[in-house]
């Protein structure tokens, strides 16, 4: 029989202090944790960090290998029955062990279990909180705390195990697999959250009798209740109900709703806390049936899925609803699905399948810029990138000029990785099956479906790239995806050597000045041209430009912003040896090689105009 626990100590609750300290890792969302790609049970352990249930390690991390401890699985105990704000005001009390001092940072958790009698010590003045736990042991601690009676449920005594085995798999808190596989934090996740959405979808009955205002019995015996009610006429009997829901929902307001998608288009369950359907605290995404990075066809899905008949699926590119559906048929030869490099997933729910089809793109980084909000002095890093333009205030780990490979969703940046290169010579070029391989330092790639190169970049101009050593990016599944030398031109930085500049003046309407500020210079770009250009300085007031050499990028509008300034050129002239490999100036040694660019100019003698200008490319032995 289960009576779910409620009792609290308040005189308990109220003595402790509410800011005493936690874990020192904390985080809002589990695909935070360093190594969340190990975490097998994610549905699991996404939405108990998402409410507080599991915080990482010290170092960041969830440690989903990890032994489970008794320290551990007490504070969960806690948390799950007492929400997290009231279960960390916990986190120090005195205990009847002394392995577990007042200074042990589950030491309040532990006493609070010790008392609701869902877990005991070993009767030697030992608690063990490092000793790991098994699955069944931590199913007997769930059971216990979700209200079952450990002595009638059998769940003491020599046939303990058996007993929970047979009760967990009964409430479905756990699987007969759960029970007799690995046992780990991640598994122990897993019969966490099932343990919080269990319910016996009913009410418990409280029987009190009362003589007068005292009460003379309150418990769950109807037959006791009665004829303690019978033995005095003065007596009175009264029966209390009390509804017996989940955890999630009574200590904290979550509920699951099926049948949704995640950003991608994948079937995923969303949970909702206090009714914040706008806002899912976590989306967890069900586990695909079938998975490629390679094109396939709409017969061997059909045929891999062990379809009889034609059927209709829903397909999703990059979060976006295709408008035509997927016929899967055992004649479908000639549509194909997905592409080389394309992350291809299908789903398959009762009879509902569908197809989620997630790119790899590559890009460089613009720029990472911090601002601060004026009324809030909250401080912001937008990370933007140079051609898709798309923006995060999340994914900002990476510098300007980065090669960076993405996915997105519905036009939004869903994630952002390192493009790694591959270089060596260009071997051989072949075509197999009606696609293309290259051959580089030994090793064979084909071209992704999203790359920015194709097959004449790859070989170059009458395929002068052939037996040559070349240099390219690859896509998280080994395809050449970009070519570094023809990204390295595309983001070389450009500089303007400024000879002359007048003050900014604030543009927009002329009473009120609301526009950015803009100026005018004159100076000489690094491609060698030179005339005036516009500098906009944004809305801050700034004194005009000094002269020197400054990195710059050009905005929608055409106008400069100035990015840095360098000090790699700050004399109006300098001799060069002929033969040098380097020249000194007042930012630093400047290294001369086959990519420098040399401009030799003059001045009018009475202003900025430059009167005569050349430019050399080359090294200086030429």
């Amino acid at each position: 029989m289960r009576t779910l626990k409620k009792a609290l100590c308040l005189v308990l609750v109220l003595a402790m202090v509410l800011t005493l300290s936690v874990s020192a890792f904390a985080v809002d969302k589990a695909a935070d944790y360093k190594d969340y790609a190990k975490v097998e049970n994610k549905e699991a352990v996404d939405v108990l960090t998402a409410i507080g249930v599991l915080n990482g390690n010290d170092d960041g991390t969830f440690g989903p290998e990890g032994n489970f401890t008794r320290a551990q699985a007490a504070k969960m105990i806690a948390v799950m029955q007492l929400g997290p704000t009231v279960a960390n005001a916990l986190t120090s009390a005195a205990t009847s062990f002394n392995d577990v001092p007042a200074t042990h940072w589950a030491s309040g958790f532990i006493q609070y279990c010790v008392e609701e009698g869902i877990i005991a010590g070993y009767g030697d003045g030992k608690f063990g909180p490092n000793d790991t736990l098994t699955a069944a042991q931590w199913s007997k601690m769930l059971l216990v705390a979700l209200g079952f009676d450990a002595e009638k449920e059998g769940l003491t005594g020599a046939s303990w195990q058996i007993n929970v085995t047979k009760l967990a798999i009964k409430s479905k808190i756990a699987t007969a697999d759960d029970l007799t596989g690995t046992f780990n934090r991640d598994a122990a996740a897993k019969l966490a959250l099932a343990a919080l959405f269990y319910t016996d979808k009913g009410t418990t009955s409280t029987y009190v009798v009362k003589k007068g205002d005292s009460v003379l019995y309150r418990g769950t015996d109807a037959v006791t209740a009665l004829l303690m009610k019978q033995s005095e006429a003065g007596n009175t009997l009264t029966v209390e109900t009390v509804s017996t829901g989940s955890l999630a929902d009574e200590v904290f307001k979550l509920t699951k709703v099926t049948d949704q998608n995640d950003a991608f288009g994948r079937p995923a369950n969303k949970y909702n806390q206090d009714g914040a359907k706008k806002n899912p605290i976590v989306v967890s995404a069900a586990e695909p049936v079938l998975t490629y990075t390679t094109a396939t066809t709409a017969k061997a899905v059909y045929n891999a899925l062990g379809l009889t008949k034609a059927t209709t699926a829903t397909k999703y590119v990059d979060g976006v609803t295709s408008t035509a559906s997927v016929n899967l048929a055992a004649n479908a030869n000639n549509t194909v699905i997905g592409g080389q490099g394309v992350l291809t997933e299908v789903y398959k729910v009762e009879d509902v399948i569908t197809i989620v089809e997630i790119n790899t793109y590559f890009d460089t980084v613009k720029s990472v810029k911090t601002t601060t909000d004026a009324t809030t002095g909250v401080k912001t890093t937008t990370l933007t990138l140079k051609d898709s333009k798309l923006t995060s205030t999340e994914l900002v780990n990476f510098a300007k000029k980065d090669a960076v490979l993405y996915t997105k969703a519905d036009g939004k940046l869903m994630s952002l990785t390192a493009a790694k290169s591959v270089s060596g010579v260009l071997s051989k070029v072949s075509t197999v099956n009606n696609a293309d391989t290259f051959t580089v330092g030994g090793e064979t790639y084909k071209l992704a479906a999203k790359a920015t190169v194709d097959k004449a970049g790859i070989l170059g101009a009458s395929n002068a790239n052939v037996g040559k050593n070349i240099s390219l990016y690859v896509d998280t599944y080994g395809n050449l995806i970009a070519s570094v030398d023809t990204t390295a031109a595309a983001t070389a930085s450009t500089f303007v050597k400024v000879l002359a500049a007048e003050k900014p003046v604030a543009g927009g309407n002329w009473m009120t000045a609301t526009g950015d500020y803009t100026g005018k210079v004159y100076g000489i770009l690094s491609d060698g041209s030179y005339g005036e250009y516009t500098v906009n300085y944004g809305k801050v007031k700034v004194d005009k430009l000094a002269a020197g050499v400054y990195e710059y990028e050009l905005n929608d509008a055409g106008e400069m912003v100035i990015e840095n300034k360098t000090d790699a050129s700050s004399a109006t002239t300098k001799e060069i040896t002929n033969g040098a490999t380097s020249v000194t100036t007042a930012g630093g040694t400047v290294v001369l090689n086959s990519n420098t660019k040399f401009i030799f100019f003059t001045q009018e003698e009475k202003s900025a105009a430059v009167k005569t200008l050349s430019v050399k490319t080359g090294n200086t032995n030429s």
